[in-house]
């Protein structure tokens, strides 16, 4: 059931972003043109809360503080740790919060048999 949810909310995001392809799911597993990664790191489910949180502000500003909350925090119940291959954006400066690079893209692999991901634009 959480599943469900995560893959519905993650879909809300991915089609109400304001930047078309700026979050978006694949097939599991996908060999994605971002890749090979720079770095790999695993965060948890409350470390991707936050990300997800900061990341919807920034692309999401078309949705209401509330339901952008409530997909995130839907979201993020698909497990309770996330594997993120990091891929560096080489024209800009890797942006840290928290340790965390919030810059380039980020791929989530294999999250309901999905791959999530995540293209931080400023």
């Amino acid at each position: 059931m959480q599943e469900e949810e995560a893959l519905e909310a993650l879909t809300q995001l991915q089609i109400n972003a304001d930047i078309e392809n700026s979050i978006y799911l694949t097939f599991g597993n996908t060999n994605h043109n971002q890749l090979p990664s720079d770095s790999s790191f695993t965060i948890s489910q409350e470390t991707f809360k936050f990300v997800l949180l900061d990341y919807t502000e920034k692309h999401h500003s078309n949705i209401s503080a509330e339901k952008r909350i409530d997909w995130v925090e839907a979201s993020v119940k698909a497990k309770t740790s996330y594997k993120v291959y990091y891929c560096r954006n080489q024209s800009k400066n890797s942006e840290l919060k928290n340790g965390l690079p919030l810059s380039g893209a980020w791929i989530l692999p294999s999250v309901v048999n999905k791959d999530i991901v995540l293209i931080w634009r400023r």
